[in-house]
């Protein structure tokens, strides 16, 4: 098996195949058409398929010191609040696939929230209780779109396996981790991020993702 499949992560996790084609699948083409013709539930339907890699961006992007003060699901609350703000200037034909537009609006919240946080004296310690469903999305969508509680509970169960395995690699095996498969960054954009060449930049995904096979069967041993 190549080291760019990890078992059970790429449908539960969100983790993307970085041998796949980069062209949206059928199923996210038809939620945009959807969307973009009005449909709230489509649009729903949409941040449903990226929020795996929208929370995981949001975990790796808060880093440990932001977690101890904000929530996760108050960050990915207010990535999907802005999204659905937003989405009426979303271009399918000039900024490209939802989720790479989604991930831009993601990015900037987490900094934006990074940056509020730091700027408060202390922090908040009254917190609503959460959900244990939350994970899934049925925290951000209407009762109606959640429709199998046992595949939500599964979904969240693979993310966090998967979140547990990042944390076992070095910082540099985990961050091309996330800019390639997560975040869903090419080869050359990775590169440069990295300050790297876009052969090394190969050879340490290439190397990542084996260490991440093996963190990922070590969280998953009984």
């Amino acid at each position: 098996m190549s080291p760019q499949a990890v078992p059970g992560a790429a449908d539960s996790t969100g983790l993307a195949n970085t041998g796949a084609s980069s062209a949206p699948p059928p199923r996210e083409r038809e939620l945009v058409r959807a969307a973009c013709a009005g449909d709230r539930k489509a649009f729903e339907a949409l941040f449903d398929l990226a929020l795996p890699r929208v929370r995981t961006m949001a975990v790796f992007g808060l880093g440990a010191r932001m977690r101890s003060r904000l929530e996760i699901d108050d960050a990915v609350q207010e990535i999907f609040a802005e999204a659905l703000k937003r989405f009426p200037q979303f271009n399918p034909e000039g900024d490209g696939s939802f989720f790479g537009w989604l991930r831009e609006i993601a990015r900037h919240r987490i900094l934006g929230l990074a940056d509020r946080e730091l700027g408060r004296a202390k922090r908040d310690p009254r917190r609503e209780a959460r959900a244990a469903g939350t994970a899934s999305g049925s925290g951000y969508l209407p009762a109606d779109t959640i429709t199998s509680p046992t595949g939500a509970v599964v979904r969240a169960e693979a993310l966090e396996t998967l979140h547990r395995a990042l944390e076992r690699l070095s910082d540099e095996h985990r961050r091309v981790v996330l800019l390639r498969c997560i975040e869903e960054r090419s080869t050359a954009e990775t590169a440069a991020l990295l300050g790297r060449t876009e052969n090394a930049t190969a050879v340490l995904l290439y190397r990542a993702l084996g260490k991440l096979k093996e963190a990922f069967a070590a969280e998953e041993s009984p």
